[in-house]
C-alpha cells in the first residue's frame, strides 16, 4: 500500500532541517537522529520516493559465522612491524580507527598464530567488545585487513548473503549493553545476541541503503559541526556576558545571562554571585558604615595572605573570630528511640533544608544543652562523601541536638549570620574544604573549620549583600526554571519528531 505522505528518509531531510534550531538544546540531538537513521535503515524505511519495503527477517547469526577472540600472552606482545594485526578494545579508540581497523599496537607473525593457536579473520569481519564496561560504548569495528582480536572482542564474519557494510549497519543499530550478563564483570551473551531478529534485503537493496545512511550521516555530521561552532560562539558570549556582570551585578545583566542564544549554567553562575558577595564586588560600598575592624579586630597575618583584596572598610578574620563552633555529642545509635529529641546527623540534612525520611531520637537530658540547635546556625558534616555541606537553619521545625562529625556554627551577634552563610558557600571557602576533603580522606577538622579566612564587610554592608545575593539568586531560580522549560520544549518536539518518523505506515 502506497502512503500519502512523504517517506520517512523525505521526512528526515526536510523536517530535520527545518526544525533543527528548534530541537538543538535537547540532550544528544544529533546522537539520537543517528540511532533513529540506523533505526529506520534496518526496517527498510529509508525509501525515497514509493512503497517502504518489507525484508525477511532472519536470526543475527545466520549472517555469518562467529569471529571469536583469544588470548594474547604478554611475551607475544610489543612487536609492531609484522603482518598480522592483533586488535584489542583500546585499538578501536586510535585515531584512523574511528570506523576501520587500520592499525593496532600489537602485531603477530603467522608463525605466532600457528604456535598460539590465534584464529586470524578475514577482512570484511565486523568486531565489537563483549566484556566489561567498553559494551556500553557500542563500538563497532570492519576489519580490513588479516586481524586477529582478544578475548575482550568478538565478531561476526558476513557470508555471500550479507555484505560487510550492511551487517556493520546491522550491528550498530543493535544497543549491546541490552544483550549482557553479569553483574561485576557484564559480557554479552551470545546466545541471546544471535537469536535477534535483522531484516536481509538483497545484497543491491543493501547497497542502495548503506549508501542513504552515509548521505544521512553526513548531513549529521555537518549540523554536528554547524551546532559545535555556535556552542563555540555562544560560551565566547557568555564569558562576556559574566564578565559584564561581574562589572556591574545587576538585575538586568543577569537577565542578559540567561539570552535566549545561550546560556551560562545557573550553578556557574550562583558561584559568581557568591564570588563577588565576598570580594565586595556586589554591591556599592558606603563610606559612612562603621569599618569591620571595630567589631571584629584585625588579624595582621591572615590579611598579609589573603587570597584577594578586599574594600578599605573590611578586614579579614578567622571563622572562629566571628562564631562559637563546636562538634556534636556521640550518640550511640543502638540507644536511639522513636521518642525525645531530634537528633541530627550528616545524613539528615543538605544544602536545601532538614530530610525526614529517617528521623531518629534520643531521651532529652540537661548534658546535652550545649548541643542543640538554634535558628540561625550553620550546619557542616565533617566526613564522609559530602564532608563539607552546609544548611543555614532559618526556621528550625522542632527541637534538635546534633550528632558527632556535624560541626554546628554560632555566629556572633554583631554579624549577620546570613553573610558568614555565603562565605562559607563560596568558592573561596569550598577550595579550602576540597583540599582538606582530598587530603584526610573525606575529612575536616575542628581546627581546619574554625581557621577559615572570612572577608568581613562592615554589619551594614553585610546586610545589604545579603539582600542582594537572595534577590539574584531568586531571579537565578527563576531563569533557571525558564531554561529548564525551554529545553524540555527542545526534548519533546525532537521525541515528537522520532515518533512520527518511527511511526508505522
Amino acid at each position: 500500500m502506497k502512503s500519502d505522505r512523504a517517506a520517512p528518509s523525505s521526512l528526515i531531510l526536510q523536517t530535520f532541517l527545518q526544525k533543527f534550531d528548534q530541537f538543538a538544546a535537547a540532550p544528544d540531538t544529533v546522537a539520537k537522529m543517528r540511532k533513529l537513521i540506523l533505526q529506520l535503515a534496518v526496517q527498510g524505511r529509508l525509501k525515497s520516493q514509493g512503497d517502504e519495503l518489507s525484508f525477511p527477517q532472519v536470526r543475527l547469526d545466520s549472517l555469518g559465522s562467529w569471529a571469536q577472540g583469544c588470548g594474547f600472552p604478554v611475551a607475544e606482545q610489543g612487536h609492531a612491524d609484522r603482518p598480522i594485526l592483533f586488535s584489542k578494545v583500546s585499538d578501536m579508540n586510535l585515531s584512523g580507527n574511528e570506523r576501520e581497523i587500520l592499525k593496532t599496537n600489537h602485531t603477530i607473525d603467522e608463525a605466532a598464530a600457528k604456535r598460539l593457536r590465534i584464529k586470524v579473520h578475514p577482512p570484511g569481519t565486523v568486531i565489537f567488545p563483549k566484556i566489561g564496561g567498553a559494551i556500553a560504548t557500542n563500538k563497532r569495528r570492519v576489519l580490513v585487513r588479516p586481524t586477529a582480536i582478544d578475548n575482550n572482542c568478538s565478531g561476526i564474519i558476513p557470508n555471500e548473503s550479507c555484505s560487510t557494510h550492511w551487517l556493520f549497519l546491522v550491528l550498530s543499530a543493535i544497543d549491546l549493553a541490552e544483550y549482557q550478563s553479569g553483574t561485576s564483570v557484564p559480557a554479552v551473551n551470545q546466545g541471546a545476541l544471535g537469536e535477534i531478529e535483522v531484516s536481509l534485503p538483497p545484497l543491491a537493496e543493501q547497497k542502495r541503503i548503506v549508501a542513504k545512511v552515509d548521505e544521512l550521516m553526513a548531513l549529521c555530521d555537518r549540523l554536528e559541526a554547524q551546532q559545535q561552532e555556535r556552542e563555540t560562539r555562544h560560551a565566547a558570549l557568555a564569558r562576556a556576558s559574566l564578565a559584564r556582570f561581574a562589572d556591574l551585578p545587576t538585575p538586568a545583566n543577569l537577565d542578559f545571562l540567561f539570552h535566549s542564544s545561550f546560556s551560562i549554567q545557573p550553578s556557574d553562575l550562583r558561584k559568581s554571585i557568591l564570588t563577588l558577595a565576598v570580594q565586595g564586588k556586589l554591591v556599592p560600598q558606603d563610606p559612612k558604615d562603621e569599618p569591620a575592624e571595630n567589631s571584629v579586630g584585625r588579624n595582621e597575618e591572615l590579611s598579609a595572605d589573603a587570597p584577594f583584596e578586599i574594600p578599605d572598610q573590611w578586614k579579614w578574620t578567622q571563622l572562629s573570630q566571628l562564631a562559637e563552633i563546636n562538634g556534636g555529642f556521640a550518640f550511640k545509635s543502638t540507644a536511639y528511640t522513636d521518642e525525645g529529641i531530634r537528633v541530627v546527623r550528616i545524613s539528615d540534612f543538605d544544602e536545601y533544608g532538614f530530610k525526614d525520611h529517617k528521623v531518629v531520637r534520643y531521651p532529652f537530658s540537661p548534658d546535652l544543652r550545649k548541643f542543640t540547635l538554634a535558628e540561625s546556625n550553620i550546619l557542616m558534616a565533617m566526613t564522609g562523601g559530602t564532608v563539607g555541606k552546609s544548611y543555614f537553619v532559618r526556621c528550625l521545625p522542632e527541637p534538635m541536638v546534633v550528632n558527632q562529625r556535624v560541626a554546628t556554627i554560632k555566629v556572633s551577634e554583631n554579624i549577620d549570620p546570613s553573610y558568614v552563610d555565603i562565605a562559607i558557600r563560596s568558592e573561596m571557602t569550598q577550595e579550602v574544604i576540597r583540599k582538606a576533603k582530598n587530603s584526610t580522606n573525606d575529612n575536616i577538622s575542628m581546627v581546619e573549620i574554625k581557621g577559615f579566612a572570612i572577608p568581613v564587610p562592615p554589619l551594614a554592608e553585610q546586610r545589604r549583600i545579603v539582600a542582594k545575593v537572595d534577590q539574584l539568586m531568586a531571579l537565578v531560580d527563576a531563569l533557571e526554571t525558564q531554561l529548564a522549560a525551554s529545553r524540555a520544549t527542545a526534548a519533546n518536539l525532537l521525541e515528537a519528531l522520532v515518533a512520527e518518523l518511527t511511526a508505522q505506515v
